[in-house]
């Protein structure tokens, strides 16, 4: 007894997930866009704080308050780039972005 033949199968599609070392480092440049956009949010943050009249303290805590931000800004910066690498882009990849 002999077996049907198998239906003919359709054009294999490309998968649906990237690949996991792409996909991070998009994730990355990612971030790496978004700190700006932090950092402005950190400088707003103070024009934000209610003082009072005869209040002590307000300017130094703004003042202390911006420049924590901006060290954070530089540890996060610093991070992302040591994961970045930098031959991702010389790959040729057309999704990938200048």
């Amino acid at each position: 007894m002999t077996l049907p033949p198998d239906p003919p199968r359709k054009a294999a599609r490309p998968g649906l997930f990237l690949a996991r070392d792409s996909y991070r480092q998009r994730r990355l440049r990612d971030a790496a866009r978004m700190l700006p956009v932090l950092g402005a949010i950190i400088w707003l943050i103070p024009l934000m704080w209610r003082r009072e009249a005869g209040e002590a303290g307000g300017m130094a805590a703004a003042v202390a308050f911006v420049f924590a931000g901006w060290l954070l800004l530089i540890v996060l910066a610093g991070l992302v780039v040591r994961r970045l690498r930098p031959e991702a882009d010389e790959t040729g990849d057309p999704d990938a972005a200048p």
